[in-house]
């Protein structure tokens, strides 16, 4: 999935800042059913557009990897930590 500024708010972000507006990339991966319906359990999140700038941004963008235990309809979820 691709998520970019509004255009309102990308030149409010340039004015500030001197610098293109990011775009945020997510990717999804290890899909488990959760309660008949396929769910990801793992979503990966970059900030791609700005590790190509030069000079760098001020603040260090990271990439963002989070990892789930999903349950749905009031059942407990899975109480094993998701593999790192």
């Amino acid at each position: 999935m691709r998520e970019m500024m509004s255009g309102a708010e990308a030149r409010w972000f340039q004015q500030k800042t001197s610098r293109e507006a990011p775009t945020w990339m997510t990717s999804y991966d290890d899909y488990r059913e959760v309660g008949g319906i396929l769910l990801p359990h793992r979503w990966l999140r970059t900030a791609s557009s700005w590790f190509n700038q030069r000079p760098p941004p001020p603040i260090p963008m990271q990439r963002v990897d989070l990892r789930f235990n999903i349950a749905v309809n009031g059942a407990e979820p899975d109480t094993v930590a998701p593999e790192l």
